[in-house]
């Protein structure tokens, strides 16, 4: 078998987890995940394997291949594309100030955790993690990174029509 990357990887790592999910019935982690396939005799096509897969997971989710269940733990998706609806940019950013400022007190939020909690009280995110970081860069008059903090964002005080 090639080494694999991206989406193919995203996709063998999903068959694997099939054969193996009821020894993970709650989800599995990137460093489990990479240890079956490991065993399976798939190669990873990267000097980094753990990364390589958390990236080929991550972008999977707009396809629907996989999904974050939870920081850290990877349940298969649904199948159901998330690039053709749901909020981005500006919407996005507002909304996720908006569920910050409620239920995260201090205002400091990780941006992952926050667009799945977010997902789970139904609203409908366009993307993973790559749409929401970039509308939220974008927004940096309702948010502003937590320097030294990766991923950590904090509310800006008294944004603009979101007191």
């Amino acid at each position: 078998m090639n080494e694999l990357k991206g989406q193919a990887l995203a996709e063998e790592a999903l068959r694997i987890y099939h054969v193996k999910e009821g020894n993970y019935p709650t989800g599995i982690t990137v460093e489990d995940l990479e240890r079956e396939i490991r065993l399976q005799g798939v190669r990873i096509a990267s000097d980094n394997h753990l990364t390589a897969l958390r990236s080929a997971l991550n972008n999977s989710q707009a396809k629907g291949t996989w999904r974050n269940a939870d920081v850290g733990m990877w349940l298969p998706g649904d199948g159901v594309s998330k690039s053709a609806t749901g909020l981005s940019g500006r919407p996005l950013a507002e909304a996720l100030y908006d569920f910050v400022r409620v239920h995260y007190p201090g205002g400091e939020f990780h941006y992952e955790s926050a667009r799945l909690a977010l997902a789970r009280t139904g609203v409908d995110v366009k993307g993973t993690g790559s749409t929401t970081r970039n509308s939220l860069a974008a927004a940096s008059d309702l948010l502003l990174a937590v320097p030294g903090r990766r991923g950590l964002l904090a509310l800006e005080v008294g944004a603009a029509g979101h007191t």
